[in-house]
């Protein structure tokens, strides 16, 4: 036999294996199924009675998003607030509407991050990323309670009513869950509107 004989003779067998390869076999398809993907999740309370937890990533994510957005407009208010009254007119700036607005968002703020510091405190650390985004938004988060354009925008808007006691609510749940975490709390002192 020659080379290429031989060489011919190599390639068939191996068409012929791959082709015997390659036809579908019968098979049990109910052996081949997943029987359980995941388990679904129910919106309110389980059968046992146990409080469904939050729902950490989505929280997380859009109290990073509010974060990034107050300090956003924590730049604005600065910027405003060194205008001058002409310009302030001139450029259409209102510099009041501009710190109720942040007051109302950095409430909203407040509100998520207590739901996540109750979260922390019943489950413990958050799985992997979790964690690590928990750890930096707190950051973040001190940071903006701790800007003296917070404290003005804050007590700016205290000045309403309705805003002055959803805010001390928000606080005091804030406070209460804080120091439940990491034992500390923060305090405004606002000024009496004469």
């Amino acid at each position: 036999m020659t080379k290429s004989k031989c060489l011919l003779l190599v390639a068939a067998a191996l068409f012929v294996v791959g082709t015997a390869e390659a036809q579908p076999r019968k098979a049990n398809l109910k052996m081949r199924q997943t029987q359980k993907v995941s388990s679904v999740t129910r919106v309110g309370k389980p059968a046992h009675g146990a409080p469904v937890k939050p729902n950490v990533t989505n929280t997380l994510r859009s109290a990073s998003v509010l974060a990034e957005s107050l300090d956003n407009k924590a730049g604005r208010i600065i910027d405003a607030m060194s205008l001058s009254p002409i310009k302030k007119w001139l450029h259409n700036v209102d510099e009041g509407a501009l710190k109720a607005q942040y007051a109302e968002e950095l409430m909203v703020h407040m509100t998520r991050m207590t739901s996540l510091f109750s979260a922390h405190r019943k489950a413990g650390p958050f799985a992997k990323f979790n964690e690590f985004e928990f750890q930096n938004l707190l950051v973040k988060s001190d940071y903006l309670l701790s800007l003296a354009v917070s404290r003005q925008s804050l007590e700016f808007a205290h000045h309403q009513e309705i805003f002055a006691e959803k805010f001390n609510t928000t606080l005091a749940a804030y406070n209460a869950e804080r120091v439940g975490f990491d034992q500390k709390m923060i305090r405004f002192s606002f000024v009496a509107k004469r």
